[in-house]
């Protein structure tokens, strides 16, 4: 016998999954960029609530408009289109997911403060073993 199913890593992900992915990741660079929603509705000639429906998957971004979108905040259609290849599908959109949330933001706003690496180092280091000690009990 031969068993079709293939691990959940290589699963492909849904139309859905996509338009979430892809929602994300124009929020955090409207975020970075500092660029509220109804700012960049405005620069692309649609209203807030449009910008908030791309942002959470639930309007699919034509392709015009995501070069119209992508021209405004700055970066590539395709950057926005998807994750960077060295981070699996599943981390990036969790960390995305962190990343838009208020506990998120706050981090990242405390990294734009925080600009020495040694103490960005650290940071790092004692949530992964933050994470570690949690994964531990977990087992």
């Amino acid at each position: 016998g031969h068993s079709m199913s293939k691990p959940a890593t290589t699963k492909p992900r849904t139309a859905q999954q996509i338009d979430k992915d892809i929602g994300l990741r124009i929020r955090s660079r409207r975020m970075e960029m500092k660029i509220s929603q109804d700012k960049l509705g405005t620069a692309c000639g649609v209203t807030f609530q449009q910008i908030q429906k791309y942002e959470k998957g639930v309007n699919r971004v034509s392709p015009s408009m995501m070069t119209d979108i992508a021209r405004k905040l700055q970066v590539k259609p395709s950057q926005l289109f998807s994750a960077p290849d060295d981070i699996s599908p599943s981390t990036y959109s969790a960390g995305m997911n962190f990343l838009t949330s208020p506990d998120g933001a706050k981090i990242v706003r405390a990294f734009e403060v925080i600009t020495d690496s040694n103490m960005r180092a650290a940071i790092s280091s004692l949530a992964l073993r933050l994470a570690g000690t949690q994964l531990q009990a977990a087992e």
